[in-house]
């Protein structure tokens, strides 16, 4: 009993339907004032990682800019936007796989890439498989093989080559099992993979123009010139320089500048040059297609936001009858009541529309 009275004391009943809580983790009015909880610091610490980043990516910018017009900036941004946001070039490029694995923030980036391609092509992936599967049991089937013998696979592959069998209809279907399992891998991965020993160690990787992903809103990966690929958030990469397949990289990402070869080495030297290439890697985006930190609320409210309404403001201020639509934008976000620019909320006041007016969700209307 006494027992039971203990336990009771330290909990306390929640709201009804709720899971009741813990006396010891409830906060004072004091503490929930001056201590925010988790989500409150993932978001203000990404939203400094986006102001914090401004100055390095201004810096990049610049330096791609001048960099690629040849020290003048009109053709360094032409070039820039050429080489980012054209369409890429046909053709293939081989990699050894060693010298992949090697450099640590081109690993890096694959991996990451794979990922997103898997999430981006998840219907088109499922679609592949569900077809292999479907001619394997339909195969199954034809030659009489139980499905669930662990053996099946090797069985339906001896029936299929069976002389009995491979002139009359076994040499089609085993090559489309085969057909059908490449567009799979070739569906699954942003690159082929090669490993002709078949010992799960890759001899080389083939990037080709066809297997990478659009990505709405973002730059693609693309080959822009012989051997040479953009990685958007990664940089420009020349590939096989020399018989070893060796690559430099051309031209880092502008977000991150410190990436230009040589600038390690010489940061090495310089008091401080650890500290600013920890400080780049911290308030820069991950070397990914679709970088994580673009997606988080503390980056984009706390840094694209107010970028955003400063940007906006002044235009629906100039021309509010023209653009109702932004004006409400504004307003909502300044008022606290919208989440994202995607909507006005119905029946809105908008300060900027003509008196009485006000939104009805598709265009203003006289209020009632």
């Amino acid at each position: 009993m006494a027992n039971e009275e203990n336990i009771t004391e330290q909990w306390e009943l929640g709201d009804e339907g709720q899971t009741p809580v813990p006396v010891a983790d409830k906060k004072s009015f004091l503490e929930e004032f001056l201590i925010p909880d988790r989500k409150d610091w993932e978001f203000a610490k990404d939203a400094g990682r986006f102001w914090g980043a401004v100055p390095t990516e201004t810096t990049g910018i610049v330096k791609n800019f001048l960099d690629r017009g040849g020290g003048s900036l009109l053709p360094g941004i032409y070039n820039f936007y050429q080489s980012t946001f054209r369409k890429g070039k046909e053709g293939e490029i081989t990699v050894p796989w060693k010298k992949i694995q090697d450099d640590e923030k081109l690993s890096t980036y694959l991996e990451n890439m794979e990922d997103r391609h898997v999430i981006n092509n998840a219907d088109e992936i499922k679609n592949q498989d569900d077809l292999w599967h479907d001619h394997f049991y339909a195969m199954l089937e034809k030659y009489n093989i139980d499905e669930n013998d662990e053996n099946a696979g090797n069985n339906l592959t001896e029936a299929m080559y069976a002389k009995e069998n491979y002139e009359s209809g076994g040499k089609e279907d085993a090559q489309k099992l085969l057909d059908l399992r490449d567009s799979y891998i070739l569906a699954k991965y942003p690159y082929i993979i090669n490993d002709e020993n078949q010992d799960d160690i890759p001899e080389s990787v083939t990037f080709r123009h066809d297997l990478f992903s659009n990505t709405p809103g973002e730059p693609d990966v693309k080959i822009i010139g012989e051997n040479t690929i953009s990685f958007p958030y990664l940089g420009d990469i020349k590939f096989n320089e020399n018989e070893e397949g060796d690559f430099t990289m051309q031209q880092p990402s502008v977000y991150k500048p410190l990436d230009q070869p040589g600038y390690e080495d010489f940061l090495d030297k310089l008091p401080g040059g650890e500290m600013a290439q920890n400080w780049q890697e911290y308030v820069t985006p991950e070397y990914s297609p679709e970088p994580e930190l673009f997606r988080k609320p503390g980056w984009f409210w706390g840094g694209m936001g107010p970028l955003m309404l400063g940007t906006v403001a002044p235009l629906a201020t100039k021309f509010p009858k023209a653009n109702p639509y932004v004006a409400g934008i504004v307003t909502a976000l300044q008022a606290g009541k919208a989440e994202a620019p995607t909507l006005v909320p119905e029946g809105q006041e908008i300060p900027t529309a003509p008196e009485g007016m006000i939104w009805d969700g598709t265009k203003l209307v006289e209020a009632q």
